[in-house]
């Protein structure tokens, strides 16, 4: 019962309207775009900015290496000091390893173009992925950082002034400059910026950057040194935790790519099978579901889950309660939202065809269907909690796998017949069994869980 009435909401439920306030502002620049960049953009322009946020989405997910998963699970499993080298070391090994790969990128440029834009991008256009995508990981553990420690009104206040700014700069460069889908993207990127310069500001004032160390050693660097230390490279401590670190990411990089493909994958199928306006038309619709992420998913992410996580940390023998009340919260949720949606749905439809221009109110009939996937998509953060703490990243990789497949083979067989909705429905079947999938491994968890408690405690009775 302890345990029980450790788990009061109070706490978390004021950190998830903190971050509310800055996510909905932050997460929804393309939201609150959307009403002037309809008036602007046809919706084939609309759909190749949809391709380019997409291109960038699976790059950072190549490029992070699974390095920040990687951050999120060893944070709650040290103190300060090891969460100050694990966060160094992290950086180092995600520059080594990406300035190269975008320099690869950056001379080809028209080969890229070729294969995932059919050549209908500039190469402003492509620079500026990448420009965006390098920026990305470096801003996104910023937050995270933000997060684990629990500083929510300073994370709010960045997000929201960032937004800002964004939103400023992306409405002048729509107004004043041709520039088109380049122009937004170029807007998306300068407010990157902006957090990256905050975020290295904050990370030299914290002292994690040992400037004197490295001074000193460029200062002794030679031929022989260098020669001497990659003979020392498989004994080398530092070393040694960074194949530990890439041991421990990389199975998170097939379950983001399959995730990837799950989320955004089919755009591409429409662009194949269908046109850019497809595209455009399937991506407004699809704003909806960010706004979903940006009220629900991201809030919670940011507040129940790091919450929960503590809980199994300082809870070990109890974690079974924990996660029974933990289900009692995903059901109920998942019950009401879908209810709320519903409503929403029906009062809202009127407003949007009146709110919308008429080229684009063909996305309205889709938006429904779109957040009843979503529905099932936050059941899995309540399931998946379990699967995390217990660092089973093989399986959050492979449980991404089968309705990764399924959204794309019903979208293949479906665009054909159904055109637009054959996307919806696929994407709604795959979140279904997505959720079912980590509903049964979270069971099983417990279930192993159970009976090795169960063991121990015969153990410590035994005379």
């Amino acid at each position: 019962m302890r345990v029980l009435k450790s788990l009061a909401l109070g706490p978390v439920i004021k950190n998830f309207l903190i971050y509310s306030g800055g996510t909905v502002i932050l997460k929804s620049i393309t939201l609150i775009l959307m009403p002037f960049v309809l008036q602007v953009l046809p919706p084939a322009q609309y759909g190749l900015l949809s391709l380019a946020l997409s291109f960038t989405n699976i790059l950072v997910i190549i490029s992070g290496l699974g390095l920040r998963q990687t951050f999120g699970i060893e944070f709650f499993h040290g103190d300060s000091a090891s969460r100050r080298r694990m966060a160094n070391e992290i950086i180092a090994l995600y520059l080594c390893i990406n300035i190269p790969l975008f320099l690869l990128m950056l001379f080809n440029l028209p080969l890229l173009n070729h294969f995932l834009f059919l050549g209908t991008a500039s190469s402003t256009l492509m620079l500026l992925c990448l420009l965006n995508c390098f920026l990305q990981f470096f801003t996104e553990l910023f937050y995270q950082l933000l997060r684990y420690q629990c500083k929510a009104l300073q994370l709010t206040l960045l997000q929201i002034g960032t937004a800002l700014s964004t939103i400023g700069i992306n409405l002048f460069l729509l107004y004043n400059f041709p520039w088109g889908t380049s122009g937004m993207l170029f807007g998306y990127t300068l407010g990157l910026l902006i957090t990256f310069f905050i975020a290295l500001r904050a990370y030299l004032k914290s002292g994690c950057l040992p400037i004197k160390t490295w001074a000193t050693k460029i200062k002794n660097i030679s031929l022989s040194r260098i020669a001497h230390q990659m003979s020392l490279l498989g004994t080398n401590q530092r070393a040694q935790r960074g194949f530990y670190y890439l041991h421990l990411s990389l199975p998170f990089i097939p379950g983001m790519l399959f995730n990837w493909v799950l989320v955004a994958g089919n755009r591409w199928l429409l662009a194949r099978y269908g046109s850019l306006h497809d595209v455009g038309i399937y991506s407004l619709a699809d704003t909806f579901s960010q706004l979903y992420y940006t009220l629900i998913l991201y809030p919670m992410a940011g507040s129940y889950l790091p919450y929960l996580m503590h809980q199994f940390a300082q809870n070990k023998n109890n974690i079974a309660a924990i996660e029974r009340t933990n289900k009692k919260t995903m059901y109920v949720s998942m019950l009401g939202l879908a209810i709320l949606i519903t409503a929403g749905y029906l009062v809202g439809k009127p407003i949007l065809y009146w709110f919308l221009p008429a080229k684009y109110q063909e996305a309205i009939g889709y938006i429904w269907l779109i957040l009843m996937g979503q529905i099932f998509l936050m059941g899995t953060y309540f399931t998946s909690a379990l699967v995390q703490f217990q660092k089973k990243t093989t399986f959050l990789a492979a449980s991404l796998l089968l309705p990764a497949l399924i959204n794309l083979s019903l979208s293949m067989l479906l665009i054909d017949p159904l055109g637009i909705y054959g996307c919806v429905l696929a994407t709604l079947v795959a979140y279904i069994v997505y959720f079912a999938s980590m509903l049964w491994y979270n069971q099983k968890l417990l279930s192993a869980h159970f009976y090795e408690t169960l063991s121990a405690d015969s153990h410590e009775r035994a005379p």
